[in-house]
């Protein structure tokens, strides 16, 4: 009985923690985000919401989500100045 109960208080603190509002710091106002990210719908989620929380305060704010985000990374990323400011790719 005690083992559920703090079972329970345990799940209640998790989700009072991780469900209120987050706070993000975008960074520099008028920055460029310009992300890269595998065509993976829990990746679409993370960067909508990037996208939500920072692109009204960004400069420039892009998505890319390709099936080749994996194969096309570095490349991506070696140019001065890069194409893509992030990569978020899936491990699957």
């Amino acid at each position: 009985m005690l083992i559920k109960r703090m079972k329970q208080v345990s799940a209640l603190f998790v989700a009072i923690l991780f469900g209120s509002a987050a706070y993000a710091d975008c960074g520099p106002s008028d920055a460029s985000i310009r992300i890269l990210a595998s065509d993976f719908p829990a990746i679409h989620a993370v960067a909508g919401t990037a996208e939500e929380m920072c692109g009204s305060s960004a400069g420039e704010f892009t998505r890319n989500h390709t099936t080749e985000a994996r194969a096309i990374m570095n490349e991506a990323q070696t140019p001065n100045p890069a194409v893509y400011t992030s990569v978020i790719v899936a491990n699957f």
